[in-house]
């Protein structure tokens, strides 16, 4: 497998990233696409676990993995903070798409 392609795809994945306004259903688009031209068999493909804390912090900053931990909690104390802060890291859509599906 050293030289093979992998391919990252779940029907997860699709769900999960067509509630993005951004992208909507462009997962979905692009696995259906590389599936008509036939290059899945070419392909090893790998259905993502979901990700622990520990898997996050190994590719992305503390700071960054606390704030998508605050942003999903059920209770957000300071709405204002919490957004800000998504802000920054630009992902504030992340907030207003969870807020959108409670």
């Amino acid at each position: 497998m050293l030289n093979q392609i992998v391919y990252i795809s779940s029907k997860s994945l699709q769900s999960e990233t067509a509630k993005l306004s951004a992208i909507s259903n462009r997962t979905k688009v692009v696995d259906e696409l590389i599936a008509s031209y036939g290059l899945l068999d070419k392909c090893y493909t790998v259905n993502p676990p979901k990700c622990s804390s520990s898997d996050l912090l190994i590719f992305h900053s503390s700071d960054y993995v606390e704030c998508l931990k605050r942003s999903n909690q059920n209770q957000v104390d300071d709405l204002n903070e919490v957004t800000e802060e998504l802000e920054e890291f630009g992902i504030d859509f992340i907030f207003s798409l969870r807020l959108s599906s409670d």
